[in-house]
């Protein structure tokens, strides 16, 4: 749990502890991701993981594509020994940043992992990441929830709205 302390609070903290209060963990996530919106919808979305018997990272990853490229996912889960790197989307980003971002996804793991803030989002993310596959001939496997969705799981079930492979023929 973290709170915000007031500058009453945090001379309180101090006088009670004998230490300077340690800056709220929200404000230190903030600076990685794009907004407050987005940063709560993070937040739920490794709740709900937690909750549903995942090991969660909450700290943005880095992983170094090549020479220049490097793939941040704003989650990573893990059960089973199985991994999964999510994007967290509120349907506000224009298309050209999603297309990087599924495509840095795709070289990471070898499947894109997308959690939708509502059904509307994840349909909308669904159809233009098909849509993006077929266009530049990519195999995709997309594994896709929305936070509607993790809501009703229970722990034992697959948190998943869809898994759903595009393959050319």
């Amino acid at each position: 749990m973290s709170y915000k302390l007031t500058d009453k609070g945090k001379w309180f903290y101090t006088k009670l502890s004998g230490e300077e209060p340690k800056p709220p963990e929200y404000n230190e996530l903030l600076k990685a991701h794009k907004s407050g919106r987005h940063l709560v919808l993070i937040l739920k979305t490794a709740e709900k993981f937690i909750e549903l018997g995942y090991e969660v990272e909450q700290e943005p990853l880095r992983m170094q594509l090549d020479e220049n490229r490097f793939y941040l996912p704003d989650l990573a889960v893990k059960k089973d020994n199985e991994a999964f790197y999510l994007e967290v989307e509120t349907g506000e980003k224009e298309k050209q940043s999603l297309t990087h971002k599924w495509e840095n996804a795709l070289a990471a793991g070898g499947r894109i992992c997308v959690v939708a803030d509502n059904l509307g989002t994840m349909r909308r993310i669904q159809g233009g990441i098909a849509q993006w596959s077929i266009f530049e001939g990519r195999r995709v496997t997309l594994y896709i929830t929305s936070l509607v969705t993790l809501r009703e799981k229970k722990p034992g079930d697959s948190p998943w709205y869809a898994i759903k492979e595009y393959v050319l023929d």
